[in-house]
């Protein structure tokens, strides 16, 4: 999520590839299942551009943040 958030448009699976490589040793298709899993979550939304998927968060990181403490603070 945070090469999502730092990018200023949606990314395709080989530019959040590219924009993840320096960090983390993945695979593209690695970076793919991850993204479209994060779909499945409803966390990215995923849409097609120029016949390529291109990936966008659907919270920002400061929704995100909320997002996260209120269920952590709901499952105690």
């Amino acid at each position: 999520l945070e090469a999502l958030w730092t990018a200023s448009r949606p990314l395709s699976a080989s530019a959040l590839h590219t924009a993840i490589s320096d960090t983390h040793q993945s695979a593209l298709l690695t970076v793919t299942t991850v993204a479209n899993r994060l779909v499945e979550k409803q966390l990215v939304r995923r849409e097609k551009l120029d016949e390529l998927y291109h990936y966008a968060p659907v919270y920002s990181r400061e929704e995100f943040t909320a997002l996260v403490s209120r269920r952590v603070v709901e499952g105690i």
